[in-house]
């Protein structure tokens, strides 16, 4: 406020200029001072706020800093962890290879898109990219143990399949052997082996461990195949003499039709002896050989059966003989004798052995074995009866195999499978 009075006005008024001057210099330092003070409340004030501000940001950051935008799938991974071991239990690794380790490689995935996301601010933590990986681990594990439990139903099949086709392998070898002489039964060994496996078998499959059972099963499947191929090769060998054999019958059928005359055709393998009558078989009977029939006799003691055609040379009736009758045959003929020079004069055989004889047709014969030295054995009544029909000089030819039986045809179908 400015006064604007004049010295004549003031004396008038009564009031001195010189206290007039003094009270407006007051006034003025009084309102000085007041806006002083006005100044700092007001800046005490600004910067109180802009310190809450502050606070109030750097809350704000760290928050942002820490909060994640969206929760980890922690529960999600653990859940696919816990069921690719209910997988492994139910062994879909060993069952669905493929699928179960895609699977596993697909969690480990997961878990290492996790730990990336780990490893960058919450703020910016994305895990979609992890719950797509955890969700296609989850279906293929789910496809594991489905494609497992399939494999487990077609492994029961194929294993109830082979344990039948096995049982009756094993069978049809051990009723072959019954046809062999016991000192070929060297097959029986894998036989009894592949029983053996069998019976493993059946403990791991009562233990639900098909897998083994299986193994087990296809160990036992080797046994029996070792024992059909050493039965095969061992009658294959034997039917190498066949075209022999077939000259020899012909040969003794064109006489008999030709003469009209009675011969024996004796069959070693189906242990049968065929009374020929003008060319036709009008008889069989059973007969037993010396245990080691299969070969051709080549020697004294080796317990064979001659093969090839001879003659009666003389006859022994009652009292004559230990074995009831006996028809003597002519052997060792020429050709034993050539074959028997043969393997002593090559070294094949020792050249002290001794080439034998005194082979007979005789009776005492049906024990139900081969039990003669190299002999043909009949029952007594039947050699009573082919006593009466063949004389001295009838032909007797002895071979392998005459009638082909229906299980040589199986076994050598069966064992070259």
């Amino acid at each position: 406020m400015r006064l604007a009075m004049d010295r004549g006005n003031l004396d008038e008024a009564g009031i001195d200029p010189y206290l007039l001057r003094k009270f407006v210099a007051g006034g003025r330092e009084l309102l000085r001072g007041e806006m002083r003070v006005m100044g700092r409340s007001r800046r005490r004030r600004t910067a109180g706020s802009l310190v809450f501000i502050g606070l109030l940001l750097a809350g704000g950051l760290a928050a942002l800093f820490t909060i994640e935008r969206e929760a980890a799938p922690t529960a999600m991974l653990l859940g696919a962890e816990q069921y690719l071991n209910l997988a492994r239990e139910a062994r879909a690794d060993l069952d669905a290879p493929s699928t179960y380790e895609t699977a596993a490689r697909t969690l480990r995935e997961s878990r290492s898109a996790m730990m990336l996301q780990f490893g960058r601010p919450a703020f910016l933590r994305h895990y979609g990219e992890t719950r797509r990986l955890l969700l296609e681990a989850h279906r293929l594990t789910a496809r594991a143990l489905e494609e497992a439990r399939e494999e487990a139903g077609n492994r029961e099949v194929r294993l109830q399949q082979e344990i039948a086709q096995i049982r009756s392998e094993t069978s049809e070898v051990r009723a072959l052997l019954l046809h062999l002489p016991p000192r070929y039964h060297r097959s029986l060994r894998h036989i009894v082996s592949a029983e053996s496996r069998m019976r493993a078998m059946e403990v791991k499959l009562t233990s639900q461990e098909s897998r083994d059972a299986l193994e087990e099963l296809q160990l036992a499947r080797g046994e029996v195949s070792l024992a059909l191929r050493d039965v095969r090769a061992l009658l294959v060998s034997f039917l190498e003499r066949r075209a022999e054999w077939n000259a020899d019958i012909q040969e003794t059928l064109d006489w008999s039709r030709r003469t009209s005359g009675t011969a024996l055709v004796v069959d070693k393998l189906n242990h049968l002896a065929y009374l020929v009558q003008s060319g036709r078989s009008v008889h069989t009977y059973p007969t037993e050989f010396g245990p080691g029939w299969l070969d051709q006799k080549i020697r004294a003691g080796d317990l064979a059966t001659p093969e090839g055609c001879y003659r009666i040379i003389s006859k022994k009736g009652w009292g004559q003989t230990h074995y009831h009758r006996a028809l003597v045959l002519n052997y060792p003929n020429d050709e034993d004798r050539r074959r028997f020079h043969r393997l002593t004069s090559t070294g094949l055989m020792s050249r002290s052995a001794r080439i034998g004889g005194m082979i007979e047709i005789h009776g005492e014969g049906g024990k139900g074995e081969d039990w003669t030295f190299g002999c043909i054995s009949l029952r007594n009544e039947h050699m009573d009866e082919i006593f009466s029909r063949l004389g001295v000089g009838a032909p007797v030819t002895i071979v392998g195999l005459w009638q082909e039986p229906t299980w040589l045809t199986r076994a050598l179908q069966t064992a070259s499978r």
